[in-house]
């Protein structure tokens, strides 16, 4: 007893075997590169927000330099005029982040519109 199993296809049924399976070739390369795509986005976004979060840190570390180094000073009229300066840089670096933040940040969805009152000339049921 043999056991060979032999199909036949006839040539039309081979052709759309081969069609169907070229378009499952080419949809699954279609949703490959919108994953590649879409990780690539993240990754820029990811490294943004790092660099962003960077500095922030940089910023705050200079601050306190800054502000330990004004209170070595010892004098409280040196202490003043150096914490005042400080304080405007403080205001220009915030000005700056605040714009820069604004910038990347996607706008937020509008609210949606309140629901109309009812007719009080209708009566409820």
């Amino acid at each position: 007893m043999s056991d060979n199993l032999v199909v036949h296809f006839n040539p039309r049924q081979f052709e759309r075997l081969e069609s169907l399976l070229s378009a499952l070739i080419t949809s699954e390369r279609q949703t490959m590169s919108a994953i590649t795509d879409a990780l690539s986005d993240l990754n820029s976004k990811v490294a943004a927000l790092e660099s962003a979060e960077t500095s922030a840190i940089t910023l705050l570390q200079g601050l306190k330099s800054a502000l330990d180094a004004a209170l070595a000073l010892g004098d409280p009229a040196a202490i003043a005029a150096e914490v005042s300066q400080i304080a405007a840089k403080i205001g220009s670096d915030t000005q700056s982040l605040a714009a820069a933040v604004t910038a990347n940040t996607p706008a937020a969805a509008a609210p949606a519109a309140p629901a109309a009152p009812a007719d009080p000339a209708t009566p409820a049921s």
